[in-house]
């Protein structure tokens, strides 16, 4: 059975509820990106990252990526966890913007919904949804249509959005147990 490690950043709570299912799922060790210097990446196989988007910025990729490149024939799964990633082009565009051809061919990318939470944001980010909530609004009033993914953003910000899931995990799962 291959040695896994499960590495997360998270800001909202998001990202590490669902390392903390994985790791209930596969039995394996968890630590904050945090940690990230004292652990020994090349005592695993297989090597999990999650963490939240920000602007289709993977959070602390900068951290963990110089690490994850110098390791040689292990498996490497990321799961990127934010508000619109349910959508394959959104997922797309977060992948291309972090991700070099290199790393897109050799590590396994998943994208994961997460939960708007306003309140844990800063002054700035709270600012901006403020803003972005008063001018879609405005845009509705005035019966302008809306993109989809602004429509969801707006859902997000009213609080009306799913809890995570357990069961989104599964395709995550699939696949490493194909590795064991």
């Amino acid at each position: 059975m291959k040695k896994k490690l499960i590495i997360y950043e998270s800001k909202t709570g998001n990202a590490k509820q669902y390392a903390l299912w994985l790791q209930q799922a596969l039995c394996c060790e968890i630590y904050p990106l945090s940690q990230l210097k004292n652990l020994n990446l090349s005592q695993y196989d297989v090597i999990i990252f999650g963490s939240w988007i920000l602007g289709s910025q993977l959070q602390g990729w900068e951290k963990i990526n110089p690490q994850l490149n110098q390791l040689v024939n292990k498996h490497i799964c990321i799961f990127c966890v934010g508000m619109s990633l349910v959508n394959q082009n959104n997922l797309d565009a977060v992948i291309n913007k972090n991700f070099t051809s290199e790393e897109k061919a050799k590590y396994k990318i998943f994208g994961l919904r997460g939960n708007l939470i306003i309140d844990k944001q800063n002054f700035f980010i709270k600012s901006c949804f403020k803003l972005f909530n008063f001018t879609l609004n405005n845009k509705l009033k005035k019966n302008k249509a809306i993109k989809p993914e602004e429509k969801e953003i707006l859902t997000a910000i009213s609080g009306d959005i799913k809890p995570l899931n357990r069961d989104d995990l599964k395709p995550i799962i699939a696949y490493l147990q194909t590795l064991t």
